[in-house]
């Protein structure tokens, strides 16, 4: 949009004359869109073809990025991708901004009311007595505490909503239950807690937090920019982690037991930084797969790697 699709300089008032709803942002890459408050006043020279925020806010939008001076390289711009979604999700209209700039400089100029926000964060419940739960949506914050059990039926299926969250230091027992983890929500094992079989799936930025010893029960499988953090992580015998489109498992250290597989497919990878232990047998092996070449392991340079009877297919190591 302005000037880089050819749009004459005052499209803001000229063509996007429809009504702005309460908490309409603008942002565009235009490297003086902030050269005038409180009057329309482009750059003269370089800065001449451009549109402005202050046009933007006088059409009756609430704020947003701007640039009142060239913003330089293109590590410099804020281009949206974190800035949106966060604000859609309730965070404020700084923080959703802050979320999406790679650097704090001059040129970054946050226009408008900074704690505008258009959606609140959803409520909390914490379980004080063993619950069982069934098919439906949850788009809250659930908390199973300690001494708690949550269960989920077989064949029942969860699905958290944009920004749920499910915090599990109790034990969570859902033998043949699915539960979908989708857009910026969250799963997260502290330690100590218990799991009983189930599915897992992870959607488009949500994440795995998992604090606990051991992955040892389960099916966890990961789409869509979706990744799985982890200080220590042990993958038990019988586990298979499949990683999807630009999908990541992030660790300090890793220890994966025979017969387990690790799946990393089409730009999807496995960081870690301290320790990789794969020490399979020559019967039960562990796998590492890609359905590509595209499939990557990295490895910090101080780390300790011992590999032992792994089966290693379309893998690159970095």
């Amino acid at each position: 949009m302005g000037r880089h699709a050819g749009m004459q300089p005052s499209y803001i008032q000229n063509s996007l004359t429809f009504q702005y709803a309460p908490g309409a942002v603008c942002n565009t890459f235009e490297s003086y869109n902030g050269n005038s408050f409180g009057e329309i006043k482009r750059r003269a020279g370089s800065g001449e073809d451009h549109g402005l925020l202050t046009e933007f806010i006088k059409m009756g939008g609430t704020g947003g990025i701007c640039y009142p001076w060239e913003p330089g390289y293109n590590n410099n711009i804020v281009y949206g991708e974190y800035f949106f979604p966060a604000y859609a999700l309730g965070y404020n209209l700084v923080d959703a901004i802050y979320q999406d700039m790679p650097n704090i400089l001059f040129q970054n100029v946050v226009v408008g009311d900074p704690l505008t926000r258009i959606a609140y964060p959803r409520s909390t419940i914490t379980l004080t007595q063993d619950s069982t739960i069934t098919s439906g949506d949850f788009s809250g914050r659930l908390i199973v505490p300690e001494g708690i059990t949550l269960r989920v039926g077989a064949g029942d299926t969860i699905n958290f909503k944009r920004n749920a969250s499910l915090i599990v230091n109790g034990s969570l027992i859902i033998p043949g239950a699915v539960l979908n983890f989708n857009g910026y929500s969250n799963l997260t094992y502290n330690s100590g807690t218990q799991i009983t079989a189930g599915t897992f799936n992870f959607y488009g930025y949500s994440s795995l937090s998992y604090n606990n010893d051991q992955i040892t029960d389960g099916s966890f499988n990961f789409y869509n920019n979706s990744y799985l953090t982890a200080k220590e992580l042990n993958v038990g015998s019988g586990e298979h982690l499949i990683f999807n489109t630009k999908t990541s498992l992030n660790t300090e250290s890793l220890t994966i037991s025979a017969g387990a597989a690790l799946t990393f497919n089409d730009e999807s990878n496995l960081n870690i930084k301290n320790i990789l232990q794969a020490v399979g047998t020559e019967v039960n092996k562990i796998r590492f797969n890609s359905n590509s070449s595209l499939g990557l392991i990295k490895i910090d340079s101080a780390s300790h790697v011992e590999l032992n009877h792994n089966n290693i297919s379309n893998i690159n190591f970095e």
